[in-house]
Protein backbone atom coordinates (compact mmCIF):
# COMPACT_ATOMS: atom_id res chain seq x y z
CA UNK A 1 0.00 0.00 0.00
CA UNK A 2 2.77 2.46 0.91
CA UNK A 3 4.79 1.56 -2.19
CA UNK A 4 1.77 2.21 -4.46
CA UNK A 5 1.58 5.88 -3.42
CA UNK A 6 2.04 8.31 -6.30
CA UNK A 7 4.13 10.86 -4.40
CA UNK A 8 7.74 10.11 -3.57
CA UNK A 9 8.99 8.06 -0.69
CA UNK A 10 10.92 9.80 2.07
CA UNK A 11 13.56 8.28 4.31
CA UNK A 12 12.31 9.29 7.74
CA UNK A 13 14.93 7.68 9.95
CA UNK A 14 17.89 5.36 9.77
CA UNK A 15 19.34 3.30 12.56
CA UNK A 16 21.80 0.45 13.07
CA UNK A 17 21.36 -2.25 15.69
CA UNK A 18 24.85 -3.65 16.09
CA UNK A 19 25.13 -7.16 17.48
CA UNK A 20 28.87 -7.67 17.47
CA UNK A 21 30.41 -11.16 17.75
CA UNK A 22 31.06 -12.16 21.37
CA UNK A 23 29.46 -8.90 22.59
CA UNK A 24 25.97 -9.83 21.51
CA UNK A 25 23.13 -7.45 22.01
CA UNK A 26 19.37 -7.62 22.11
CA UNK A 27 16.58 -5.67 20.54
CA UNK A 28 13.46 -6.17 22.60
CA UNK A 29 10.17 -7.08 20.93
CA UNK A 30 8.41 -3.92 19.76
CA UNK A 31 6.23 -2.34 17.12
CA UNK A 32 8.10 0.21 15.00
CA UNK A 33 4.96 2.40 14.87
CA UNK A 34 5.22 2.99 18.63
CA UNK A 35 8.33 5.06 17.98
CA UNK A 36 7.20 6.88 14.81
CA UNK A 37 3.80 8.40 15.56
CA UNK A 38 4.42 11.70 13.70
CA UNK A 39 3.48 10.02 10.43
CA UNK A 40 -0.12 9.08 9.62
CA UNK A 41 -0.99 5.40 10.14
CA UNK A 42 -0.72 3.45 6.90
CA UNK A 43 1.96 5.79 5.55
CA UNK A 44 4.96 3.92 6.92
CA UNK A 45 7.04 0.97 5.88
CA UNK A 46 10.10 -0.44 7.60
CA UNK A 47 12.93 -1.61 5.36
CA UNK A 48 15.66 -3.62 7.05
CA UNK A 49 18.91 -4.30 5.20
CA UNK A 50 20.99 -7.30 6.25
CA UNK A 51 24.61 -6.15 6.68
CA UNK A 52 26.04 -9.58 7.60
CA UNK A 53 24.64 -13.08 7.16
CA UNK A 54 22.30 -13.83 10.02
CA UNK A 55 20.65 -16.90 11.48
CA UNK A 56 19.48 -18.18 14.87
CA UNK A 57 23.03 -18.26 16.21
CA UNK A 58 23.71 -14.57 15.70
CA UNK A 59 20.47 -12.71 16.30
CA UNK A 60 18.38 -12.90 13.15
CA UNK A 61 15.17 -10.88 13.32
CA UNK A 62 11.91 -12.51 14.38
CA UNK A 63 8.31 -11.57 13.62
CA UNK A 64 4.94 -12.71 14.94
CA UNK A 65 2.83 -13.43 11.83
CA UNK A 66 -0.48 -11.59 12.12
CA UNK A 67 0.74 -9.11 14.75
CA UNK A 68 0.27 -6.26 12.26
CA UNK A 69 -3.45 -6.58 13.05
CA UNK A 70 -2.89 -5.86 16.75
CA UNK A 71 -3.59 -2.37 18.02
CA UNK A 72 -0.72 0.01 18.68
CA UNK A 73 1.10 -1.13 21.81
CA UNK A 74 2.98 1.12 24.23
CA UNK A 75 6.76 1.20 24.33
CA UNK A 76 7.75 -1.39 26.92
CA UNK A 77 11.56 -1.31 26.78
CA UNK A 78 12.96 2.16 26.10
CA UNK A 79 16.50 0.86 25.71
CA UNK A 80 15.49 -2.36 23.89
CA UNK A 81 17.09 -4.55 26.56
CA UNK A 82 14.12 -6.36 28.18
CA UNK A 83 13.06 -9.13 25.80
CA UNK A 84 10.04 -10.14 27.91
CA UNK A 85 8.67 -6.65 28.58
CA UNK A 86 6.15 -6.81 25.73
CA UNK A 87 4.35 -9.70 27.44
CA UNK A 88 3.06 -7.25 30.07
CA UNK A 89 0.87 -5.44 27.52
CA UNK A 90 -0.44 -8.36 25.43
CA UNK A 91 -3.92 -9.70 25.97
CA UNK A 92 -4.49 -13.45 26.27
CA UNK A 93 -4.98 -14.04 22.52
CA UNK A 94 -1.97 -11.91 21.55
CA UNK A 95 0.21 -13.65 24.13
CA UNK A 96 -0.80 -17.05 22.73
CA UNK A 97 0.14 -15.87 19.20
CA UNK A 98 3.40 -14.44 20.51
CA UNK A 99 4.36 -17.68 22.22
CA UNK A 100 3.36 -20.04 19.41
CA UNK A 101 3.83 -18.26 16.08
CA UNK A 102 7.18 -16.47 16.22
CA UNK A 103 9.03 -16.75 12.93
CA UNK A 104 12.81 -16.43 12.59
CA UNK A 105 13.86 -14.70 9.37
CA UNK A 106 17.36 -15.73 8.34
CA UNK A 107 19.08 -13.40 5.90
CA UNK A 108 22.15 -13.12 3.75
CA UNK A 109 24.27 -10.01 3.40
CA UNK A 110 22.62 -7.51 1.06
CA UNK A 111 19.11 -8.91 1.36
CA UNK A 112 16.33 -6.86 2.88
CA UNK A 113 12.96 -7.27 4.51
CA UNK A 114 10.05 -4.88 4.35
CA UNK A 115 7.42 -4.97 7.02
CA UNK A 116 4.41 -3.20 8.42
CA UNK A 117 5.23 -0.89 11.35
CA UNK A 118 2.79 -2.72 13.62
Amino acid sequence: QVLKRKEGLVLWHDQIFSKRPKDGGVVAWHQDRSYWQRVKPGHQLTVRVVLDDEDASNGAIQFVPGSHTWPLLPITSKHFNDMDSIKKVLDEKQLAQFESRRALIEGRQGECTMHHPL
